[in-house]
Parts: structure tokens; sequence; C-alpha cells
């Protein structure tokens, strides 16, 4: 079977068990969940419960929609796109969007929990390792990955950008895993330092790393020869008359 199949088919099994579990904690629920929380781990927004049957779904809808995405981008198969690595990556975002609708319902049920802060920033070390371990196997695309506009025009840069972006990714997980040690907030301040000191280091040693190629390319390129004066026929007419 198709990985790519395989993974439609488990992120389906996964949203229909979340949908039974929706059905059986609704009336427990609040009016209102949580659905958003800052970069301290604290909640700051709020949504009514019935949309907790849309966060149940998302393990299958988010994933059918960067699917469909990848369809649209030509190059993604036309570049030789691995099946299996777009598998994994089905796979990764229906299990974290399964995660965070577990971690919604625990929230609404024990609004006063600091395990849930700390249950989410687990999520989000796991995603970030394992994202980083997929990324150097992504090929040029316009979907998924570090999509800034010199890796979409450059392969090199692509290659490049997602080998450094993968270990920055992976520090980046373990960092947050470490994160659970410390106490709130000092864990999530510390995490999003990290994160943020990541993404601006990629991208400047990525554009840096851009700049050099296109450098190399230019001193490279071979002349141009100059092109051959015509003949002319009237001139060369008027010599032979002569």
């Amino acid at each position: 079977m198709n990985p790519i199949r395989r993974a439609l088919i488990w992120s389906c099994f996964g949203a229909v068990v979340l949908l039974a579990v929706a059905f059986f904690v609704y009336p427990h629920l609040p009016a209102q969940i949580p659905v958003h929380w800052n970069m301290l781990g604290q909640v700051d927004g709020y949504a009514p419960r019935q949309l907790s049957f849309l966060f149940a779904v998302l393990p299958f809808v988010v994933p059918i929609s960067i699917l469909l995405l990848s369809r649209l981008d030509k190059r993604v198969y036309h570049k030789g796109q691995n099946d299996k690595t777009l598998a994994v990556i089905v796979l990764l975002m229906a299990a974290l969007m399964a995660f965070l609708y577990i971690i919604i319902v625990i929230a609404a049920l024990q609004p006063n929990s600091e395990n849930v802060p700390r249950f989410l920033l687990a999520a989000i070390g796991l995603m970030f390792v394992i994202s980083g371990n997929i990324m150097p196997r992504l090929r040029q695309n316009s979907t998924v990955g570090i999509r800034l506009p010199w890796t979409l025009v450059d392969e090199r840069s692509w290659r490049y950008t997602h080998r450094l972006g993968g270990l920055v990714f992976v520090i980046t997980g373990i960092v947050a895993l470490l994160c659970l040690f410390l106490p709130l907030p000092l864990s999530f301040i510390v995490f999003f330092s990290v994160l943020m000191v990541g993404i601006a280091l990629t991208s400047v040693l990525s554009y840096r790393r851009f700049r050099a190629y296109t450098h190399e390319s230019a001193g490279t390129a071979s002349p141009v020869a100059p092109a051959e004066m015509p003949i002319n026929a009237e001139h060369g007419d008027s010599d032979s008359e002569a």
C-alpha cells in the first residue's frame, strides 16, 4: 500500500476515535474551553465548547489539506519528493492535532492544573525533534519546509538551509524537553528565547550561503563569445569591381 494512503487511513482512524471521545466528554465540558496559550504557557483564548468537535477532526482535516496543497505544487513530484517523507509529515501533523485536542480537554476539565502547560511544551519539543530529522530529506517545494525567497529559487540553498534548520530544530526540541524541569513560566521563556535565536541564525546563515552560491556561479560562468561580424556583400562586390 502507498505510504501516503496508509498515513491517511491512520489519520482517519485517529479522528474517529477522537470524535467518540468528544461525544463522551462533551456534557462534562464548561461552556467555554481554552483554545490558545501565550508565550508563558497561560491561557489567553477561549471558544464555545461546541468547537471541541472541530478540534477532534483536525487530525484528519489538516493532513488532507497538506496533501492537497502538495498536489498543486508540481515541484513536489517533478523533483522526486519521497512519498515516505510526506507520509511521515502527515502522521506528524495528525499526532500533533490529536495531542492538541487532548490538551484542550484536560485544560477545560482541570483549569488550574500546572501540568497542562508542561504537556504542551513536551508536545512542542517532540514535534521539533521529529521535524528536525525530517527536514534534510525534503526536496525543494512551496508547500512544506523553510520557504524563504532564496531557498525557493536556488536548490543548493534549499538543501543547505534544511540541513542547518534540521539541526536547529532538533536542538530546540531537546531544549524544550529539558525546560520541563524548570519552573513556570521560566521554561517557556527559555524555550522561546532559544527558538528565536535559532530562527534568526538559520535565516542569516542561509542567506549568506545563498550569496556565496550566487557569487560562485557568477565567477565560474563561461564568457560569451563575441558575435561574428556579418560579411558585407556590397563591400565585397565593390572590391571585386575595383
